[in-house]
């Protein structure tokens, strides 16, 4: 590659995640030049327990869930800035079209808020139908699933892929969701630590929003991690070849009502993760960056919740929330829902994708 790397914006796409602890200890690692040191521990099969989200105070690097205050006045700026995009649509504030009030408000049997409508005037158009026949069969999917007792591999096929899906739509050239199931955290050392020193388990979660990279972009991150060992080559937490070349900006993970271990362990695992990652990807020899702030969303049925996980000055994982992002059970619900995924791919684009070219890949953007 010579001159200027290329721009992640570009249209064509590809198919596409590889550290330590505490995560302030990103100012002295360097992916040019940290070695990769595996304890016996790490190597042991076994397990710390994790069981709720108080079993993560004791991992290294912590890992907290705090409520977010009134107004986010205790976010830091940059959560802030994505709490403040993203919860009005948890409220339902503005999340149904209003060039299909008529039929909005026939389907769900009442007249809904005039507040619960976009400010529209135009009249439906064909695209717009066709969203309202999308959100029918999601709501007619969930109530399947539900009624049926299907097992979540089904929930999340039929109804939490075809969500995300659809949110996409409008960003596929740009935006990916991918399947990461059975994606384990690689290396190892990733895995934030838990009682007696061993890697703490819940480790993975459902699906994850990526940037899409084609060709030339991710020859240029290959270039960017080319002195790593070759196993542990990539920008993520894992070495899964369809998806370690992608930058990641969000996760879900699935669970039915029955099931008594909280998505937010996974969640919090997956995405500290990440951040140990990123922390080593910095450029060597310059002042670190604040990584920026993560979206991850934890599904219950048909209940959607987010937090907003970030790092903080000890190094320390922080999740804030949950907050109500959405529901299955009715339109409205599924609407809040697609307002709210639109408004975390709005922030992997306009925002986390510049941030991830300059201080990640370190790239010199036009100004």
């Amino acid at each position: 590659m010579n001159g200027v790397p290329p721009n992640p914006s570009d249209d064509s796409r590809s198919q596409s995640t590889a550290t330590s602890f505490p995560l302030n200890e990103r100012t002295t690692l360097s992916y040019r030049s940290s070695s990769r040191v595996t304890s016996p521990d790490r190597k042991c099969s076994k397990r710390s327990p994790t069981r709720n989200m108080s079993d993560l105070k004791a991992a290294m690097p912590r890992i907290e869930l705090f409520q977010i205050g009134s107004g986010g006045h205790d976010l830091p700026q940059h959560a802030k800035a994505l709490w403040k995009n993203i919860a009005p649509f948890g409220k339902g504030i503005g999340v149904l079209p209003g060039c299909l009030k008529t039929e909005i408000n026939k389907l769900c049997g009442f007249d809904q808020p005039t507040p619960f409508f976009d400010e529209s005037t135009l009249p439906a158009s064909e695209q717009d139908r066709r969203l309202l026949e999308c959100i029918q069969w999601i709501h007619a999917k969930a109530a399947s699933c539900n009624q049926l007792d299907k097992p979540e591999a089904s929930w999340g096929e039929e109804v939490v892929r075809p969500l995300l899906d659809l949110a996409v739509t409008h960003h596929e050239q740009k935006v990916q969701v991918e399947n990461v199931t059975t994606t384990r955290i690689f290396p190892t050392n990733l895995i934030p630590l838990g009682i007696h020193g061993l890697p703490s388990d819940s480790k993975r979660v459902d699906y994850c929003m990526f940037l899409s990279q084609n060709r030339d972009q991710e020859d240029w991150i290959r270039k960017c991690v080319e002195y790593e060992p070759i196993d542990e080559q990539g920008i993520n937490q894992t070495d899964a070849g369809y998806i370690k070349w992608l930058p990641e900006f969000a996760s879900f993970e699935l669970k039915k009502e029955n099931n008594s271990r909280d998505p937010l362990l996974q969640l919090a695992i997956w995405n500290t993760a990440l951040s140990s990652r990123l922390a080593c990807l910095q450029q060597p020899n310059s002042h670190p960056v604040e990584l920026m702030p993560l979206p991850v969303v934890k599904i219950v049925g048909h209940d959607w919740k987010i937090c907003y996980t970030y790092i903080n000055e000890k190094g320390e994982s922080i999740l804030r929330g949950p907050d109500h992002f959405g529901s299955t059970l009715d339109v409205q619900g599924i609407c809040r829902i697609i307002k709210g995924l639109e408004g975390i791919i709005r922030y992997g684009v306009e925002e986390y994708s510049p941030w991830f070219r300059e201080n990640i890949l370190w790239e010199r953007l036009e100004q």
